[in-house]
């Protein structure tokens, strides 16, 4: 399995964390001890296994991309300062860093994470539409020309009424979109990962400023992401209700994509890889007196009590928050007065 060979590459790396001095250090003697019951531990509960725990995905980026989100200082962020804003933000979808672009606001459909409203439901099934009558976009297979044939009828009312209000279906229309990456644009809230490391290494554009996020996403998949791969877990209800399924046949299922939700919450970052001298910061919060060894299977205890206003200080417009069940709400910005 490509994500355990790769948690047992970690050890081999130079591994570093943010220490009590606020500066990028070697983890230390005990520190590493930990670490490796971390990694030998994640390895065993993201197995591929019935009763798994959790899967561990990748998200490949460039380290200005990261900085441009994380900071209002962009592209002026010194490399080892953004894991520290990373470890407190984490990775939010790309609705929330593109909100003042004015262009993108007024193409807007998709207007928040809670948004299942009628409108949004129409626009879904409106896009689906264009995509499949792009004319360079691959032809339907067999299994896939109900579905074709769903969304070239007159199918806009039914569809839409069965959608209103239902995130899980939502999503799955979405995730689509998401990963045909046409017509979607500035409106997805969805955030790209891989469950093969060497797809992120691609998406990452490589050395020498490159970087993959290790992220953890706890069972069942489904509270906290889209995919294709578990398609058996969304499909047999939409059938039920008389809604098209695509089968899981995606644009680009080498990419083996998971599609998480809103954001790539700092709870459950295990590291940041930078590909250059082949270097691994680890989430400093896994050593917290508020963590235990197993507590990144769940979630990690963080204190984000200044959160809202700290958002005023980096690229993004809104955040995202949870409570781990499933449902997500958007965090609005402080206002600050001069």
């Amino acid at each position: 399995m490509t994500s355990k060979v790769t948690l047992e590459e970690l050890l081999t790396s130079k591994l570093e964390t943010i220490q009590v001095s606020t500066f990028l250090e070697p983890l230390t003697a005990p520190q590493t001890a930990m670490f490796k019951e971390i990694v030998t531990n994640l390895g065993v509960q993201a197995d591929n296994t019935p009763d798994r725990k959790v899967s561990l995905v990748f998200r490949g980026d460039k380290l200005k991309n990261l900085a441009n989100k994380l900071s209002t200082k962009g592209a002026c962020l010194l490399d080892d300062k953004i894991p520290a804003l990373l470890f407190y933000f984490g990775d939010k979808a790309r609705q929330y860093y593109k909100d003042d672009d004015a262009a993108a606001k007024d193409l807007r459909w998709l207007t928040k994470i809670e948004d299942a409203s009628e409108k949004t439901c129409s626009a879904i099934f409106e896009n689906i539409q264009k995509v499949l009558a792009q004319p360079d976009f691959r032809e339907p297979s067999r299994s896939d020309k109900d579905f074709t044939a769903y969304f070239s009828a007159n199918n806009l009312s039914t569809f839409t009424s069965q959608l209103v209000n239902d995130h899980t279906a939502r999503d799955y229309y979405l995730y689509f979109l998401h990963t045909a990456q046409i017509n979607l644009g500035d409106n997805s809230f969805l955030v790209s990962t891989s469950l093969s490391y060497d797809v992120a290494l691609e998406f990452s554009g490589g050395l020498p400023h490159g970087c993959v996020i290790y992220y953890v996403v706890p069972e069942p998949l489904e509270k906290f992401a889209v995919s294709h791969l578990r398609m058996q877990k969304y499909e047999p209800t939409l059938i039920g209700r008389g809604l098209p399924t695509y089968k899981g046949k995606t644009p680009y299922p080498q990419e083996c994509e998971v599609a998480i939700r809103g954001a790539l919450f700092s709870c459950f970052i295990l590291g940041l890889r930078i590909l250059s001298g082949n270097r691994f910061i680890v989430n400093p919060h896994l050593f917290s007196n508020a963590n235990a060894v197993d507590s990144i299977l769940e979630g990690l205890k963080i204190d984000q009590s200044d959160f809202e206003d700290r958002l005023n200080d980096t690229g993004y417009a809104r955040g995202v928050g949870t409570r781990l069940d499933g449902n997500f709400h958007t965090i609005v910005r402080t206002s600050r007065t001069p």
